[in-house]
């Protein structure tokens, strides 16, 4: 019998807000988003920067990563990470709070109903948000 919730956890994709002060029409994003409890990480996006990916603003890098997370009772679900924007001229923008940008889920807000989160992530006035959804997994 499992204690707890199984938590199926969607990546949706990252959303370039504003590219702001960068130079050219995109952000060239790279870094890492997961889905965690308090004892297990799950990978869910790790791009380095060599390979950032190259978001236009107003538009939608989709990414549709889907993991399932066995959050026991007593835990919360995270979902967030570290995103940097890559820069040719000068240091890497981190777009990140010290530790990263992370979402707290409580077991109790994991449920049969699709929920909606947005993290934001920001360097000056660029600006990127991602999109994840939460779901209990039914067995």
């Amino acid at each position: 019998m499992i204690m707890g919730k199984l938590a199926k956890v969607r990546l949706v994709g990252i959303f370039c807000e504003n590219t702001g002060d960068d130079p050219g029409a995109n952000l060239e994003v790279y870094g890492w988003l997961m889905a965690n409890t308090d004892t297990a990480p799950t990978w869910m996006w790790q791009v380095g920067d060599d390979d950032g990916v190259n978001i236009a603003e107003g538009t939608l890098y989709v990414i549709n990563k889907d993991v399932t997370v066995h959050v026991r009772d007593g835990q919360n679900l995270y979902i967030g990470g570290e995103l940097w924007d890559d820069d040719d001229i000068s240091a890497d923008d981190y777009m990140s709070r010290p530790g990263g940008n992370w979402a707290v889920i409580p077991l109790n807000e994991i449920t049969p109903f699709v929920k909606y989160y947005e993290i934001w992530f920001q360097e000056s006035d660029q600006k990127i948000r991602v999109d994840y959804q939460v779901i209990e997994e039914q067995l």
